[in-house]
């Protein structure tokens, strides 16, 4: 079974349980008692997650070769379209791919150059990876991100080094 739709079935899933649940909560504590303390949970529990140590395990950032493929996939089955609606920013032509592509390419080797082939930066090199990137593009959300995943694809790409000149 495709992926795409065994995620697209685990979310309508997912989504008809929670609505389900909601309605138990709402009835039993208040909609806004309900509403509250789901989001407070969902708070507590993504701050546990992104506070933890960021290494190899983060899914996010660890696999940027996969996301480069997925981008080369979509582009095709997408090239047509007139507009995308990104999950961060404005509505955009296809062409937002092809500059996320990019950026995730020159992410990639500046991280590989920052790297010296080891599997973390120093915060020296996270420092100077940050502010190149924001030099490259300056009008880019989230640029507090930039520093987050860039041990996780040092890793990578220090993993696929090994791989390739074990070959």
């Amino acid at each position: 079974m495709n992926a795409a739709l065994l995620l697209g079935l685990a979310s309508a899933l997912g989504y008809g349980i929670t609505d389900y649940l909601a309605g138990i909560a709402g009835r039993a504590v208040g909609v806004w008692r309900s509403v509250f303390y789901s989001d407070l949970a969902a708070f507590i529990l993504l701050s546990a997650w992104f506070a933890r140590p960021c290494g190899e395990a983060c899914a996010f950032a660890s696999h940027s070769g996969a996301w480069l493929a997925a981008l080369d996939l979509v582009s095709d089955e997408l090239a047509g379209t007139a507009t995308l609606y990104p999950g961060h920013g404005a509505p955009a032509g296809p062409g937002v791919l092809a500059d996320q592509r990019r950026y995730l390419l020159y992410y990639r080797e500046l991280i590989r150059r920052l790297s010296g082939s080891e599997p973390q930066l120093s915060e020296t090199a996270k420092s100077e990876l940050s502010a190149t990137l924001q030099e490259f593009l300056p009008d880019a959300p989230l640029t507090w991100m930039i520093e987050l995943g860039a041990d996780a694809v040092a890793t990578e790409l220090a993993g696929a080094r090994a791989t390739a000149s074990a070959s």
